[in-house]
């Protein structure tokens, strides 16, 4: 198959400012490689510039919650502030009762001081959002604001808005490249909102100590009342480096800020995992890095996705690096690498890699967005996508598979062959559980010019160039910690006629962690005239809103103009009333179950076991007898395991084989229509293969 790469690392120049390329960076797109040898790909191309005339529908597996509205409460002068699902500008504080927002101003909004582009504006509702404030945090006319995140500071024990803080943070960039970050605070009862506080703080790098050095403080940021400040960024060699080697990421950096005197006092830990290299040096690092804290603060999570050192095939990916702290960060553990190949929600759900079919490794992606919570338990919550690793090559391991003439990454050629939503846990034993949330049917198209879906992209990047767009999978959770709250977007297929994410509606699940309970899929965004198909940009505030004992209401911000033009100014539309309460959560998730032999992906493979494709099974599907072949090279006992979809174990034997060609027969009768596995397990081989019983 014919390899062609993205773009590793992609910097956008538009009005003196670089904006980040949106999607991971991956190399190696696999042109058409499929392990369905019969699928046609027959998917209607449609005019991407051609606004589409918009219809109400509402998904078929969806619900309405309660009244929906969205109204434009501000606006940006591009959409270059709100490019990052991982960035945190909105925001709900509990103990003021106040939702917050922090964005470039908009194109009327004129600072005191310094106005340029870069300014940042943060505004507060203390009505769920049917009136806001705003004020000036940042202005500086040398070093211009971008991908704006944070929220309201309180001080311990304060319920009176005007006694807290507004605190944001994010890149600096000077005109020419990014050089820094700004750090930025406050107080909300400042005689004038147009003027920034005293509290403006550029951290430029070439003026840090190398402890200090930090680039694009952009994700998860995060507060505690009366506590620390937090923010995530990179650790690298040069954020203007337009190749993996001089970009050279390799790690992530907590920006913790402490407030004293009426200024925060800002500080840097650093995280830097062990992890393969490519060929030029550079490490399997994946840029979005996000964090994930308890109520109160103590129990805090740094995820990095990474291909660990050293690891096994199964781990030789990218996969969650992190590290726990219980002290309110005071020390950080690493977790072991843990084998996520061992469940069934991944194993059938993922190709194999491209050199043996009995081997599959997943691959974390955040191409759709990635984030995290933690729950009343202290154990985390790490909600993406996950795919199968392509290729176990050192110098291939950004390699991907696509599918069909438009390149997609799945299939969509069967029920599990669409993008899964995954919500991946801790548990209280140091192990892991898995979750699906839901599926899409549709995937992200990319910004890149000649890369997958850039052709049914609408939005341009007012510069002959288009932006990313995906999901943008977010969490959230309420105070307690007991009820978590999921959002993503996607489009409808049948009615845009591609599987690319182009116009999108913004979803809603819920996820009782007492009860194991989900509820439905809920299509926030249907019948709203101003996002129903329109919901770009979008975000989901990390903490829900108790309207009750038993009602949650989620904050929501989708971002837009008429034109799709993300160098043209924007509104931001803040949607209320999305609602969820007990009487939703009533549907049981796929449960997580584990195969008890998995296919030897925890050992190196050796040319003997590289044998096992010979093992074949036919015919498939079948409605009732299957004949298996499998060849050997001694006579030895074989074990002859069938599970069902769950990956309980329904039948298990032994047969003998001999020396060369052995043919078997195996008996589906009996059992229901559905998905089948058939493992085999010899001395020296263990493959697993799927059936379908008619």
């Amino acid at each position: 198959m014919n390899k062609f790469l993205l773009s590793s690392i992609c910097f956008l120049f538009v009005a003196n400012f670089y904006s980040q390329n949106t999607n991971e960076s991956v190399k190696g797109l696999k042109n058409g490689q499929t392990t369905h040898p019969n699928y046609n790909d027959v998917v209607q191309q449609k005019n991407s510039e051609q606004r589409i005339e918009k219809t109400k529908f509402t998904e078929p597996n969806s619900q309405k919650t309660a009244a929906v509205t969205a109204n434009r409460f501000t606006g940006s002068m591009s959409a270059f502030g709100v490019l990052y699902s991982e960035s945190k500008p909105l925001q709900y504080n509990s103990y003021v009762n106040a939702i917050s927002f922090i964005h470039r101003k908009s194109s009327t909004y004129m600072p005191n001081l310094n106005g340029n582009a870069g300014s940042i504006v943060g505004m507060y509702s203390t009505n769920t959002g049917t009136s806001w404030d705003s004020t000036c945090i940042w202005a500086d006319a040398l070093n211009y604001g971008n991908n704006p995140q944070g929220g309201i500071w309180n001080p311990l024990g304060n319920t009176n808005i005007l006694n807290s803080w507004m605190a944001g943070c994010g890149p600096i960039n000077n005109g020419s490249g990014w050089v820094g970050n700004w750090y930025a605070s406050k107080p909300l009862n400042t005689g004038s909102n147009n003027t920034p506080g005293t509290d403006q703080q550029a951290l430029i790098n070439t003026s840090l100590p190398s402890s200090m050095k930090h680039d694009f403080s952009q994700y998860s940021f995060t507060n505690f009342e009366g506590g620390f400040v937090r923010s995530v960024g990179n650790i690298l060699s040069d954020p203007n480096g337009v190749t993996n080697a001089t970009f050279g990421l390799r790690g992530a950096a907590i920006v913790k800020g402490q407030f004293n005197a009426g200024a925060f006092i800002w500080s840097v830990d650093s995280f830097v995992p062990c992890v393969m290299n490519r060929s030029d040096g550079s490490k399997y690092l994946n840029k979005k890095i996000i964090q994930a804290w308890s109520e109160n603060g103590a129990t805090g999570y740094v995820i990095i996705l990474g291909v660990r050192c050293g690891g096994a095939p199964c781990f030789k990916s990218y996969q969650p690096i992190v590290y726990k702290t219980t002290n309110f960060g005071s020390s950080w553990v690493l977790l072991p690498a843990y084998d996520f190949s061992i469940f069934n929600l991944l194993y059938d759900r993922m190709y194999p890699i491209n050199t043996m079919t009995n081997v599959v490794v997943p691959y974390f992606s955040s191409n759709e967005g990635i984030d995290a919570t933690v729950d009343f338990t202290g154990n985390l919550h790490l909600v993406c996508t996950a795919i199968g690793a392509y290729s176990l090559h050192n110098d291939s391991l950004d390699y991907i598979r696509t599918h069909g003439f438009q390149k997609y990454r799945y299939g969509y050629a069967s029920n599990f062959d669409f993008p899964i939503i995954y919500d991946f846990s801790t548990t209280n034993t140091g192990s892991w559980k898995g979750m699906i949330v839901d599926s899409m049917g549709t995937e992200g198209p990319s910004g890149t010019n000649g890369q997958p879906g850039y052709a049914n992209n609408p939005w341009s990047d007012g510069a002959g160039a288009k932006m990313d767009l995906n999901a943008r999978i977010q969490i959230s959770r309420s105070s307690d910690g007991k009820k978590i709250f999921y959002s993503w977007t996607e489009s409808d297929s049948t009615f845009v006629g591609f599987k690319w994410n182009a116009y999108p509606d913004l979803m809603m699940k819920g996820y009782d962690v007492t009860t194991n309970k989900l509820t439905t899929r809920f299509n926030i965004s249907a019948g709203i005239l101003t996002v129903d198909n329109e919901s770009y940009f979008h975000y989901m505030s990390p903490k829900a809103i108790s309207t009750g004992t038993t009602s949650y209401e989620i904050p929501f911000t989708v971002s837009h103009n008429l034109t799709y033009n993300g160098g043209a100014a924007i509104d931001h539309f803040y949607l209320k009333g999305a609602t969820v309460t007990a009487s939703n959560f009533s549907i049981n998730p796929m449960p997580t179950s584990f195969w008890p032999i998995f296919s030897n992906c925890s050992t190196e493979v050796t040319e003997e076991k590289a044998s096992i494709n010979s093992f074949n099974i036919i015919p498939n599907p079948t409605s009732s007898i299957a004949f298996a072949s499998l060849f050997t090279s001694k006579t030895e006992l074989i074990r002859i395991s069938i599970y069902d979809y769950l990956g309980r174990l329904v039948e298990d034997k032994n047969i003998k084989s001999n020396p060369g060609q052995n043919n078997f027969s195996i008996d589906l009768s009996v059992y229901s229509s559905g998905l089948y596995f058939i493992t085999i397990v010899t001395d020296s081989f263990t493959e697993t293969k799927k059936i379908i019983k008619e």
